[in-house]
């Protein structure tokens, strides 16, 4: 499972990373956790669908963090959205981008470990994608949205559940071998 962090304070952020730690210990969970110490920084390295979980910090030195959520929310509607902060003013906000959880800072173990129980059960067992390249960027789009995968010579056109068609330039065969 990938997660993002997204905290300007690194103290509150190792303090959440480590519990993450703990949850996917204890849970025999395998979890990539990716921390990003602003908003800005995040925005630029996120990828459609990349991340199962994202906890973001609201108050951050370049960017608010329920700014850069509505960002995330144009392209990714699946990723759980877990707002951390210090205060509840920004909770209309948070949940008009169908935030899963707000977490009042300091976050107690206890805390954490509740809503990471809750997100496992409405997460799908394995959220899987499949990552390519086309017309010079990266693609990622969930297994569930693909709608026809065929072969074009060299070329494969993949089609999605929105009508979007890719046409990277790889094998059929080649495609298929993460399906």
């Amino acid at each position: 499972m990938n997660i993002a962090l997204v905290e300007d304070n690194k103290m509150n952020a190792n303090i959440v990373r480590n519990l993450l730690s703990d949850f996917g210990q204890k849970n025999g969970l395998s979890l990539s956790i990716e921390y990003f110490s602003e908003g800005r920084t995040f925005l630029e390295n996120f990828e459609k669908y990349r991340y199962s979980i994202i906890f973001m910090d609201i108050f951050m030195g370049d960017m608010n963090g329920v700014d850069a959520a509505q960002q995330v929310r144009e392209s990714d509607q699946q990723c759980l959205l877990i707002f951390l902060t210090s205060s509840d003013g920004f909770m209309p906000q948070a949940f008009s981008l169908h935030a899963f959880e707000y977490i009042q800072k300091p976050a107690s173990k206890e805390r954490i470990f509740h809503v990471l129980s809750d997100a496992l059960s409405v997460l799908p067992s394995v959220s899987r994608s499949l990552k390519f390249s086309c017309s010079r960027q990266t693609i990622r789009i969930l297994y569930c949205d693909i709608v026809c995968v065929e072969s074009n010579g060299h070329n494969t056109n993949i089609t999605d559940s929105h009508g979007n068609v890719f046409s990277p330039y790889i094998s059929f065969s080649e495609l298929i071998k993460p399906l």
